[in-house]
């Protein structure tokens, strides 16, 4: 069964495009992974200085590797 990971990111708003830019950089480690499904990144539009990382998984122990 597939696993959803939810990482709750806050970052100061003059560094939001340094973070953008790193988890871009991570994603594309990421694809290469066993078991990675695939991967998303949603920014508050309410409250600017917070995101979520959503990816998805094969299984838990995939992840966890």
């Amino acid at each position: 069964m597939a696993v959803k990971i939810f990482i709750k990111r806050k970052v100061k708003s003059e560094n939001i495009m340094e973070l953008t830019s790193l988890l871009k950089k991570l994603r594309s480690l990421t694809i290469n992974q066993q078991g990675y499904i695939s991967g998303e990144t949603l920014r508050r539009i309410d409250v600017p200085d917070e995101c979520m990382v959503i990816s998805t998984w094969r299984t838990v122990d995939d992840w966890n590797a």
